[in-house]
């Protein structure tokens, strides 16, 4: 319709677009935008409804990158974690792999908060190093093979320390 609503005129702001003859993509990346700004109209409401100041809103831009940004984040069932010992065989596997370093200590790019903060497939797994790795939990200064799956940061887990715990909750 061209922004005859306020929804259109929103969604021809910042709308998903890439030239393709297929109609079917069209109208796919058309309601991917469509929910992208309802869901945004729904968040307006809710930060109104809480009386959350206006500088702290989030614009529709910002939104959609934040979308983006989780939905790029979600891991594959099929990929699998192998380190440079286990590649040295020529044995091929069905599913697809990403390689990680020997000496690896923490992530390649920055995590996202909301993967951080999300309590969704956060497990621990005890790594076979032969010398521990260095917490990356704030102020914390020990060492642990405990390793978050989706994180892939070393973290501590003991009666004692429980950086695990404290580093995928939030901070009130």
């Amino acid at each position: 319709m061209g922004g005859v609503d306020i929804c259109d005129q929103q969604m021809e702001c910042y709308r998903t677009w890439f030239k393709t003859r297929k109609w079917a993509w069209k109208v796919i990346l058309h309601f991917i935008d469509l929910a992208a700004v309802n869901s945004w109209f729904q968040y307006k409401r809710v930060v109104v409804a809480k009386k959350i100041l206006k500088r702290n809103h989030k614009d529709l831009l910002q939104f959609k990158l934040e979308i983006a940004e989780a939905l790029a984040v979600i891991p594959s069932v099929n990929k699998k974690i192998v380190s440079d010992e286990e590649t040295d065989g020529d044995v091929e596997d069905s599913t697809s792999t990403v390689k990680r370093s020997k000496y690896h200590n923490a992530p390649a790019k920055k995590q996202c908060t909301n993967q951080r903060y999300d309590v969704y497939n956060h497990f621990p797994q005890c790594d076979d190093l032969s010398r521990p790795r260095m917490c990356r939990y704030e102020n914390c200064k020990s060492t642990s093979k405990t390793r978050c799956e989706k994180c892939d940061v070393y973290l501590c887990l003991s009666k004692t320390n429980n950086c695990f715990k404290n580093f995928h909750c939030k901070k009130v």
